[in-house]
């Protein structure tokens, strides 16, 4: 970073300092407050800790591994072809189906697997198509197992993965492969000899992100699984549900300590956590032993047989792989249009009554109207700590701004049910449960890094000389902030908000372990409404979706506009 565009280290402090103070009261105490809870509650002592690998609750350990590192490689595999297929095409095309791994990844986390209750059910798409079409006799038992619960979380978390990837490809110089095909390379060799080495660090970052990332699942396992699927997550609100909260903090300090020490193996081996935080790559790239060894000779012999076929491979599964993320959802809308009084494919005829429905009912419009006052409360928290701390942090590179970014970023990566019980524990005690504020601020927490990382993209790459111009004109720096710098970064600062706001709508754990009867908000109303599986809920998935969608517009078209008067300057 230029000095000329650097702050006084007391400018980045007391910038910083909104953030820092509200993560240390809201965040850092909490889990500090959790870790009291697990020695000291019933009594002083570690049998909390002991009791977590006793053989019920250690096969319960066991399995959030298996299905976490299950549903990392299953993503692992089918992104791969996903991304090289997107990078293949022009900017055009490329744009469309990036699209359709986005609007996927901006849908509600609750619609997603509402989508699959309706595919994978005995009476769902899936069984009511196969038969009708003869080739079952009976409905497969697709739901309600492991097979669902990794069905679900790979289609939640895969656009994580893919988005990384085109990150990584995307970085890779495109004459490489053109060296390696004018030397006589088919399409397979040159993705065996220059494109897979030179993304190998990218993948194993991403996979290394999403396994920890399920680590802390709740919501796909209790849907779609059953009891002996059941994760960690799953384990402490059940035990916090029996009122042991002790035992329940125990589990959630583990699960901590073995996130943290995942991350800290996936920075040393892949620096990932640039992946999620770009202004945290280090000066000098990191070298993967082995990247830029001889090709392993032993795959040499599939070059003759895949170098033909690679293309039809690379867009065959790359189409397969986008329809898994993007059909689901789709499904939802004709569902929501039916004529039936309970859920059946395919609809036997067509109505608007579910919506209408949804509009009469008291419970579901209040939970409605509650989510958007405290996603908007969420907002404008977030955006009064996020604007100032980016800033602090894009023109810094002191040593404690890159401690405090860190810190900022943390609730990206650690599992989310520790925030929720976190914020449970802290905020019941000191009286902001069942409050739109509490819940707010406990949205706050994991809403913030998302909006700095956009917000520090958008400061790094910022012009500062029109600051310098707007200063030497006689403008205060607060004054060429809102005047000068604000304005032209409107589709950052809208991205920003888009996602606070989206994080705080979608949530459900805080929401369900602070809400109470009284403050219902329309996650955990779509959630205690899981045994009445009717057209309502697919009016309700429908209506999100749409939501979302003009959203993610508004804000793309903020974006352009951007895009276009920085064009116009230059």
């Amino acid at each position: 970073m230029s000095s000329e565009n650097s702050l006084p280290a007391r400018y980045s402090l007391l910038l910083l300092a909104p953030a820092l103070i509200f993560l240390a009261i809201c965040y850092v105490v909490p889990v500090g407050y959790t870790f009291a809870l697990s020695i000291t509650e019933p009594a002083l002592s570690v049998r909390n800790f002991l009791k977590a690998f006793e053989p019920l609750h250690l096969e319960v350990l066991l399995s959030t591994f298996e299905i976490s590192i299950s549903v990392a490689a299953i993503c692992l595999m089918i992104a791969y072809p996903m991304a090289l297929f997107i990078c293949a095409q022009t900017k055009k095309v490329g744009g469309i189906l990036l699209a359709l791994v986005v609007i996927p990844f901006f849908t509600s986390l609750l619609v997603r697997n509402y989508a699959w209750l309706f595919l994978l059910g005995s009476k769902g798409v899936i069984n009511s198509t196969l038969l009708k079409l003869g080739f079952i006799s009976e409905p497969l038992p697709l739901m309600f197992n492991r097979f669902g619960v990794i069905v679900g979380m790979t289609h939640v978390l895969l656009p994580y993965l893919v988005l990384v990837l085109l990150d990584v490809l995307r970085g890779i110089d495109g004459r490489l492969s053109q060296a390696a095909a004018s030397l006589g390379s088919g399409p397979f060799s040159a993705f065996r000899r220059v494109t897979f080495p030179l993304s190998r660090a990218g993948a194993g970052s991403g996979f290394v992100l999403v396994s920890v990332i399920a680590l802390g699942f709740f919501v796909t396992p209790a849907m779609l699984g059953s009891p002996q699927d059941a994760m960690i997550a799953n384990d402490i609100a059940s035990e916090i549900g029996f009122l042991n909260w002790g035992f329940a903090a125990a589990q959630g300090i583990l699960l901590l300590v073995i996130t943290l020490v995942v991350i800290v193996i996936m920075q040393k081996a892949f620096g990932g956590l640039s992946m999620i935080a770009p202004s945290l790559k280090p000066d000098k790239p990191i070298v993967v032993r082995g990247q830029v060894s001889a090709p392993h000779s032993w795959l040499q012999w599939l070059d003759p047989i895949l170098d033909p076929l690679w293309p039809f491979i690379i867009t065959v599964a790359g189409i397969l792989g986008l329809a898994f993320l993007f059909l689901p959802i789709l499904i939802v809308f004709p569902l929501s249009f039916s004529s039936a009084q309970y859920f059946v494919f395919p609809p036997p005829g067509w109505s608007a009554k579910w919506y209408f429905a949804f509009i009469e009912n008291r419970q579901w419009t209040d939970a409605f109207a509650n989510s958007i006052v405290i996603a908007l409360t969420t907002v404008v928290l977030t955006l009064a700590m996020a604007v100032p701390a980016a800033l602090g942090i894009a023109r810094s590179r002191s040593r404690f701004v890159v401690g405090a970014y860190l810190l900022i970023v943390s609730p990206l990566i650690v599992p989310t049910i520790i925030t929720a019980i976190s914020v449970f524990f802290a905020f019941t005690k000191a009286g902001l449960g069942r409050t739109t504020l509490g819940i707010a601020l406990g949205h706050s927490i994991g809403a913030l890094p998302l909006a700095v990382v956009v917000l520090v993209s958008a400061f790094t790459a910022f012009d500062w000389t029109l600051e310098r111009a707007a200063l030497s004109l006689g403008m205060t720096r607060i004054k060429a902030m809102f005047k000068v710098v604000l304005p032209i970064l409107t589709g950052a600062v809208a991205t920003a908000a888009f996602l606070a706001f989206l994080h705080s709508f979608d949530d459900l754990l805080i929401a369900l372990f602070l809400g109470g009867i009284s403050l219902e908000t329309l996650p955990r109303r779509m959630w205690e409404s899981l045994q009445e599986i009717n057209p309502t809920i697919a009016a309700v998935s429908t209506l999100l979706v749409v939501l979302m969608t003009v959203l993610l517009s508004v804000v793309q078209l903020l974006q352009r506009r951007q895009e276009q008067r920085r064009l116009a300057r230059e």
